[in-house]
């Protein structure tokens, strides 16, 4: 009896541990989910959205001012143990800044691209350079550099992989927009109108030139 009772309890301290491991695995990958959730839409709301009149590495000024009101606040509330836990809680500090600013920017691109203010419009632009990024398949960008016409004004669009291809620099491009309900214009379309003409190659003018040479000769 003592024999069963022992085996009944390990097996009963086991199948405790695995569902304690089953819970943690499973809200890791609830926030996992929750993350890209966020990331994904944000990440191709920020790729078509032309936001201007926001200074260089405002966002990174808006994490350091969150990290302090969190470090603030966890001193407070007596939560920083020691160095090691100061160090922790920077981490958790800077993970949790980066979720919400991401939040906060998916959030409000979000309401500009589905919630329009004017009919489409279009305007001519030229492409001033490609640039492809590729740390991961799924979160690869095709950026590529623009300039209107008519004020010289330049932004970049985040592309597809078939337009990205299809598109060359100095290509004349009509560009679809239209404004957000916060004022900021959104790419719909990106049509190609005319590309200019390619000087021909040192080497392909000498292969012409040896050809009219052996007709001649002919």
């Amino acid at each position: 009896m003592t024999r069963k009772k022992g085996a009944n309890k390990k097996k009963q301290t086991t199948r405790q541990k695995w569902y304690s491991r089953l819970r943690e695995w499973g809200k890791d990958l609830l926030w996992a989910l929750a993350f890209l959730a966020v990331y994904l839409p944000g990440n191709y709301l920020t790729g078509c959205t032309l936001v201007g009149g926001i200074p260089p590495g405002t966002e990174w000024m808006v994490v350091v001012i969150c990290m302090v009101l969190y470090l603030g606040w966890a001193w407070i509330t007596d939560r920083v143990e020691g160095w090691s836990g100061l160090l922790l809680h920077v981490i958790i500090g800077w993970i949790a800044c980066y979720v919400l600013i991401l939040f906060l920017i998916t959030v409000l691109l979000g309401a500009n691209y589905l919630i329009p203010s004017s009919e489409p419009y279009q305007r001519k632009a030229v492409v001033c350079s490609k640039k492809e990024e590729n740390h991961y398949r799924q979160m690869a960008h095709n950026y590529i550099g623009f300039r209107f016409l008519d004020n010289g004004v330049r932004f970049y669009y985040d592309a597809k992989q078939k337009e990205y291809d299809r598109l060359l620099p100095e290509d004349t491009c009509t560009v679809t927009f239209r404004d957000g309900i916060l004022g900021c214009p959104v790419i719909l379309d990106v049509k190609l109108e005319g590309r200019k003409k390619l000087e021909r190659l040192p080497l392909e003018r000498f292969l012409q030139d040896l050809e009219i040479k052996k007709r001649i000769r002919q």
